[in-house]
């Protein structure tokens, strides 16, 4: 009976999945990819200091513990904005630094600058430059540049800024 019992014993102990009971530290400095997610939105709808909203694009995983989840929440600040402008001149948007939330769904501070240009129309310049003599030509003047929008398929690579346990 004995020899039973230690054999139940030893199958029971064999079958326990035993899990990480160890706090694993997040260095600051680790990348995060983020991608923009969201309506299209572009340098004529954004104004400085609002938030435009993210995701985390892969699983982050710290020895063997999954810290984000693909598709977790990014915040990501606006800084700048400049609208497209009369003689070609492009629209410009810049982001700069944000949060993302953990399994958790603690938000952690990243730092990111992403910045997004317009199409730059030269045409416009040149014919500016032929109106000194023909003068009609400087109408073309008044064409703008391409409005700088988001783009959801962008990686774009954030880091950490401070250690943190989970």
């Amino acid at each position: 009976m004995k020899k039973i019992i230690s054999i139940l014993l030893i199958f029971a102990f064999m079958n326990i999945v035993v899990l990480p009971t160890h706090a694993v530290v997040v260095k600051a400095g680790r990348i995060i990819p983020i991608q923009y997610s969201g309506e299209p939105v572009n340098s004529k709808n954004l104004t400085p200091g609002s938030i435009v909203y993210g995701k985390v694009s892969n699983n982050i995983i710290v020895d063997g513990v999954k810290i984000f989840e693909a598709g977790a929440l990014v915040t990501m600040n606006v800084i700048e904005v400049k609208k497209s402008r009369c003689a070609g001149v492009p629209g410009y948007i810049l982001l700069i630094n944000g949060t993302a939330q953990d399994v958790k769904g603690e938000d952690r501070d990243i730092e990111f600058d992403y910045d997004v240009k317009g199409i730059e129309r030269s045409w416009p310049k040149a014919m500016m430059g032929l109106g000194i003599i023909l003068f009609p030509l400087l109408l073309f003047g008044f064409v703008h540049g391409g409005e700088a929008q988001l783009n959801s398929t962008q990686i774009i690579n954030s880091k950490l800024i401070n250690d943190f346990k989970i």
